[in-house]
């Protein structure tokens, strides 16, 4: 997932309007709940 510009030093994801996480970019796209809420809960086969 490589969609947070490098010069950022802290990002925000929202999910309906409220924040989930908080963060380094790295940290944020680690994040499990931020997983969740941009590509879905279940895998695909």
């Amino acid at each position: 997932m490589k969609r947070v510009p490098a010069p950022a030093i802290r990002v925000y994801v929202l999910d309906y309007g409220a924040v989930i996480a908080s963060g380094t970019p790295r940290a944020v796209l680690s994040d499990p709940a931020v997983r969740t809420a941009y590509l879905g809960s279940e895998l695909v086969p």
